[in-house]
């Protein structure tokens, strides 16, 4: 895991499909009071995984300041996930 990663303390979020800016999004309609449908057909995903992210999100203290400071950018969250083992399907550099 890189330093990067560590500072922001979001290691716990990363998830390849998922990037910070849509992250942010999610998070700002929801508190607008948009229903997680709604937001699911905005960002254009199923029902089910907004519902999913959001709950995952909301337990995070302090999760918007963190998504700030991370760089919201609409780049997926970096392959190494809270272990610092490689997504699914991926290869190591040789």
């Amino acid at each position: 895991m890189t330093a990067r990663n560590r500072q922001h303390g979001l290691h716990s979020i990363f998830h390849p499909h998922w990037s910070p800016a849509v992250d942010s999004q999610l998070l700002t309609l929801r508190d607008q009071g948009v229903s997680l449908d709604r937001i699911a057909m905005a960002l254009m995903r199923q029902p089910k995984a907004v519902e999913q992210r959001w709950h995952r999100l909301r337990v995070v203290p302090g999760i918007r300041e963190k998504l700030r400071s991370f760089g919201s950018d609409y780049s997926e969250y970096p392959a190494e996930n809270s272990d610092g083992f490689r997504r699914r399907g991926e290869v190591s550099a040789p």
